[in-house]
């Protein structure tokens, strides 16, 4: 749907009303966009919007060529108008915005099972017997896996590259689900330390690289070690 505006004379240029102008550019291109969507109710809105930016542009031009000097506080006066009816627009039409802000497709939370039970997730990975623990090491074991000497290691632990890589891969399948909200992934160990952390951030990094946006929480790395 495009709409066919008038052609109009001459007038004076004016910098306001090119402004609203380009302003009425965007709203046509947002308002063909809600047609097409069958968004009906937004369009109504935006429609209104176009309707007054260029009956706005027109009188700031019809001023201009008379001479007049109040273009700019009427054009502030006026844009302020616009912002209004726009803010209305953009909240009925929600999430069907033609660029709708970024959301969180993955949450992923390394945790320590000897803290507190396992977070609720999707996926869940339990890294305390598969994988060497840094914590035996007593040069790491007051560091976290947010430190490279730690990380390091865990990252070279034989087993873990491909259990990062593959569970990456599963959490961004399941991206593509129709179940509403970001897809989970929960990775422990007994700490919530070291291992975990690590490898939480390296699944988080995968995604992310893959152009998803992603939350990552550490929640107990900053829980007191564990002695045993």
């Amino acid at each position: 749907m495009k709409l066919k505006l008038p052609s109009l004379p001459p007038l004076p240029t004016c910098s306001h009303a090119d402004a609203l102008l380009d302003t009425a550019d965007h709203l046509e291109d947002r308002a063909d966009f809600y047609h097409r969507e069958g968004r009906h109710v937004a369009l109504v809105f935006d429609v209104a919007t176009l309707a007054a930016l260029l009956y706005g542009a027109l009188r700031l031009m019809v001023m201009a060529a008379r001479g007049c000097h109040n273009c700019p506080p009427y054009a502030a006066e006026f844009l302020q108008i616009v912002e209004h009816e726009d803010n209305g627009s953009a909240a009925l039409a929600g999430a069907d915005d033609p660029m709708p802000k970024q959301t969180t497709a993955a949450e992923i939370t390394s945790f320590g099972y000897g803290h507190a039970a396992p977070p609720a997730a999707d996926i869940v990975v339990d890294a305390r017997r598969r994988f060497r623990n840094p914590h035996a090491d007593p040069r790491m074991r007051e560091l976290t896996g947010l430190e490279e000497i730690v990380r390091s290691q865990v990252l070279a632990t034989p087993g873990v590259a491909a259990v990062i890589r593959r569970t990456a891969q599963l959490a961004a399948e399941l991206t593509t689900t129709t179940t509403t909200g970001p897809v989970t992934v929960a990775v422990g160990c007994v700490g919530g330390r070291h291992r975990s952390v690590a490898m939480a951030a390296a699944i988080a990094t995968e995604l992310t690289d893959a152009g998803l946006p992603v939350a990552l929480v550490h929640r107990d790395v900053d829980r007191p070690v564990i002695q045993r």
